[in-house]
């Protein structure tokens, strides 16, 4: 799984624990919809920190906090 992967998943689990849309989160983020795209179809490999940071803030939790997830596990993850 690539980084960008792990951050889709990541992103979907904490915007079902919140019950947010997708479109609340892009309007509200920050973030553009095309960077979510570009991840959620495998055209960007990884987030970058700027996209890590402006999510965890959305969410009022720290980048560490956002990234503590299994999905990020050295073993699981493809660094390229």
């Amino acid at each position: 799984m690539t980084l960008g992967c792990a951050y889709i998943l990541r992103l979907e689990q904490y915007l079902k624990e919140k019950n947010i849309t997708l479109y609340r989160f892009v309007k509200e983020s920050g973030i553009s919809r095309s960077t979510v795209t570009n991840l959620t179809l495998g055209n960007s490999k990884s987030p970058t920190l700027k996209t890590i940071y402006l999510t965890a803030r959305f969410f009022g939790v720290s980048p560490l906090e956002f990234l503590d997830s299994e999905v990020f596990k050295d073993n699981v993850l493809e660094i390229e």
